[in-house]
């Protein structure tokens, strides 16, 4: 592997129910206080079920990269409310549908994306794309999906800038590996998912390992 490859750990869980109370509560136990509060802010049950199972992802990527879990309760957020704990641990969460995502690298920025497939009228998105972005949604045998694919693409890039929608605009698909945001290019992987998702990883760095775990809580 060349030095500025990127080595990236994604850890995968899935739910469609939600848990009992008593599961709940053990599971909510698992996390510092911290983290927990940010779960209770949520409202709806996907979504905080889907804060917690997040957050044990994280802690799970923490004691496989061999660290303290004590990292957990140094979690803060940028102004774009990207969380984050240090320049020498870099994750990012991201949930849609059943799937819950973390991507973890000691080695640089990345951002991760799923997306459940749904039917919208994804015309009313266009300015977000460039107009050969446009055009290969438009031409797929499935537009539809094919949204979602460049969406969730996107979408990764843009956090693992950091900045949030406001540069989505700015967001280029170069190639099969290369995505440019705001004039800076990013390397791409995309997950291999259950049909009806699409997921990807962005990384500072080209992705030459991406291991793969998948929980059950």
């Amino acid at each position: 592997m060349k030095k500025n490859d990127a080595e990236i750990l994604i850890l995968i869980t899935q739910f469609e129910t939600p848990f009992s109370n008593e599961k709940w509560e053990l599971l909510l136990k698992e996390i510092p206080e911290n983290l927990q509060l940010k779960v209770k802010e949520y409202k709806q049950w996907r979504d905080y079920h889907a804060s917690l199972l997040g957050n044990l992802l994280l802690k799970k990527g923490i004691q496989l990269s061999n660290l303290s879990v004590d990292l957990l309760k140094d979690v803060k957020y940028s102004e774009k409310e990207k969380p984050f704990i240090s320049e020498a641990f870099f994750y990012n969460i991201s949930h849609s549908g059943k799937y819950i995502i973390c991507a973890i690298s000691l080695q640089n920025e990345i951002g991760v994306d799923v997306e459940k497939y749904r039917k919208i009228d994804f015309s009313l998105f266009n300015r977000f794309f460039t107009e050969k972005e446009w055009y290969e949604i438009n031409n797929h045998q499935n537009p539809n999906s094919a949204f979602f694919e460049m969406w969730s693409l996107k979408e990764s890039a843009i956090k693992a800038d950091g900045r949030g929608t406001i540069i989505l605009a700015e967001t280029e698909k170069m190639d099969s590996e290369k995505i440019i945001c705001d004039k800076k290019t990013w390397f791409y992987k995309k997950l291999n998912l259950d049909a009806g998702y699409a997921g990807f990883v962005c990384s500072k760095n080209k992705i030459e390992n991406l291991k793969i775990i998948a929980f059950d809580f």
